[in-house]
């Protein structure tokens, strides 16, 4: 991750493509909006192992069958650190 103003790093944090926008206004100065998904995962930019999130869902709703099983193939997952 490459911010300004920022030492550049590597984290290894479960972030979803929602934390996104908020982190982003965040690093803009700017408000967020009612109903703005997501969490400002700015946090991880000066402290990259800080614990942020130890799970994410992913969802996928694509609009074409893409098995041929005669409908789009609705998918959830997960994601959760490994024990240990």
């Amino acid at each position: 991750m490459r911010v300004p103003g920022h030492t550049p790093g590597v984290c290894d944090n479960l972030i979803s493509s929602l934390d996104i926008g908020p982190t982003l206004f965040t690093l803009a100065n700017l408000p967020g909006f009612h109903g703005m998904q997501g969490v400002d995962a700015s946090q991880l930019l000066d402290s990259p192992g800080a614990c942020f999130s130890e799970e994410l869902l992913v969802e996928e709703d694509p609009f074409s069958d893409l098995l041929g099983i005669g409908q789009p193939l609705r998918m959830r997952t997960l994601k959760t650190p490994m024990p240990g």
